[in-house]
This record gives C-alpha cells, structure tokens and sequence, in this order.
C-alpha cells in the first residue's frame, strides 16, 4: 500500500516546528502527543484524573505547583520548558510516528505503509 501526500510548495516557517502558542494548556497538549502519551496515562502518573488533564489542556484550570515537577519529568522536558513555547519536532519523528498510527489503523505491516512528500 502506498499513501502519498503532496506539497505543492515549501512550506514557510522553522522547518518542522511545532505552531507557536501561548498558552499553557495548548503546550501540554502537544508535549503529551509527541510523548505519544494519552490523557489517561498522563492522569494515572500524576495521580490525577483524565478530566483533570483535560482542564489544564481546555485552559479551565491549571495543576498545582507542586505536580509541575512530575509533570514536566513525565513529558521529557524541563518546568521552564513546560511553561513555555514547545520545542520544534523534526520531520522524521512525524513520518515515523504517522506510520505507525497509519500501520495500526489499517492492519498492517510497518513496512508496508510509505509516505512520501513531495516538494
């Protein structure tokens, strides 16, 4: 099976970054998802529940100081890190994490899914 994904033209920009945003819960969001973690496994680390995460994420609430820690350990980063703009993700860990979700979804090997990106 092959999927193809076509770009017309380069895209402007930092080469692969994440889109800045300014906002706490937008970065925990996608520090989690490059983790590849789910709210529920976050929430079961911290000792917290899924609606709890999903708070911090929806910018309703915002965890305790004394959880920054672990939170910030559990995602990789550093609390100055989680508390400001996410860190660029490269090319290659979006590609190879598209086709493991792309090979689950659809059943198949891994190295059957290619995709391939034209500029």
């Amino acid at each position: 099976m092959l999927l193809q994904n076509s770009i017309g033209a380069r895209t402007a920009g930092n080469g692969g970054s994440a889109p800045a945003s300014g906002s706490f819960g937008a970065r925990l969001r996608y520090l989690r998802t490059v983790k590849g973690l789910s709210q529920a496994e976050v929430a079961s680390c911290l000792g917290v529940s899924k609606p709890a995460i999903s708070g911090w994420e929806k910018g309703r609430t915002r965890p305790k100081n004394a959880r920054l820690g672990a939170l910030a350990d559990l995602l990789g980063v550093s609390q100055f890190d989680l508390m400001e703009e996410p860190p660029p993700v490269a090319h290659g860990d979006v590609i190879a994490r598209s086709r493991i979700q792309i090979a689950q979804k659809l059943g198949v090997e891994l190295n059957k899914v290619r995709i391939i990106i034209e500029f």
